[in-house]
């Protein structure tokens, strides 16, 4: 009886296969690299992708650098209430890293770092660059020993602070660290660890 099942099951199956699409996946044309590329772009975030649909995000300028493990984490960066991802990348023409934030309400990006303007050097010694051994997020409430005067979010140096909604905090392993707090408007630096 069992072999009269399985026989009438593999004779089913092999009748209800449809063939494979003949389209490739990637261009016969491409580069290994390529099709690595497109493959691991399976693995972005879906707002990352939306981003690129919506024209805010251009991966061939900030090709996604998965060096950083984790590449992307999530938070409400904004504090609107709507998740929010942030994703290291790395501008093609000059590069240097950096992350860009994706507010969940797809209106604008944030880049922090990746040839953008930045005020800090953050170890790297090169303006425009965010880089570290580590990442993570800092969730809204979390308290560290700030080690900057920041009128503009209430940081002061050697003093206790509240970070009032998520924030991305970068760590040099055994080294210092430092913190991206979002407020009015804008990425403010808070580094957090001497």
């Amino acid at each position: 009886m069992v072999g009269i099942l399985l026989a009438f099951f593999f004779a089913s199956a092999a009748r209800d296969q449809q063939p494979a699409p003949s389209r490739p996946i990637v261009p016969a044309t491409s580069s290994g690299a390529d099709i690595a590329e497109s493959m691991l772009q399976r693995l972005d975030p879906s707002l990352l992708q939306r981003a690129g649909q919506a024209g805010l995000y251009r991966r061939d300028d900030y090709p996604v650098r998965r060096a950083l493990n984790p590449f992307f984490l999530s938070g409400d960066f904004d504090g609107d209430g709507v998740p929010d991802i942030a994703v290291s990348v790395t501008q093609r023409s000059s590069g240097l890293n950096g992350v860009i934030v994706v507010p969940g309400h797809l209106r604008t990006v944030y880049f922090l770092g990746a040839g953008h303007s930045s005020e800090n050097l953050n170890g790297t010694q090169k303006r425009g660059e965010v880089d570290a051994d580590a990442w993570r997020v800092l969730s809204a409430g979390s308290v560290v020993r700030s080690f900057t005067t920041l009128p503009e979010v209430g940081a002061v140096s050697g003093r206790p602070f509240t970070f009032t909604r998520d924030s991305l905090e970068f760590h040099w392993l055994g080294k210092s660290s430092f913190a991206f707090l979002f407020q009015d408007g804008r990425f403010w630096e808070v580094w957090t660890g001497d």
